[in-house]
């Protein structure tokens, strides 16, 4: 997805892509907030590896807060532990 993101980013001049890392319900917010971190610096830096300059990249992460599919706490969930990558133009 990363490679994916960076390809357009460079072909089509944008100097904005922002990534947002996110986790799931499982582990403790003090785990959960530092492993979204990871995750969006771990993004960050493919994105650079693919081309996009380091000065177009904005990077945030919400730890357990913005789940896409709601849970309860403690709960496994493949599709919250994400990065969203937004290229704008």
């Amino acid at each position: 997805m990363a490679r994916q993101a960076a390809v357009y980013a460079t072909q089509w001049g944008s100097s904005n892509v922002t990534v947002i890392a996110h986790t799931d319900t499982s582990g403790s917010p003090s785990y959960n907030t530092p492993l979204s971190e990871q995750r969006a610096t771990v993004t960050a830096a493919e994105l650079k590896a693919d081309g996009v300059p380091p000065g177009a990249l904005n990077i945030g992460w919400k730890g357990e807060e913005e789940p896409a599919v709601a849970t309860g706490e403690g709960v496994k969930a493949a599709l919250n532990r994400r990065a969203v990558i937004i290229v704008r133009y």
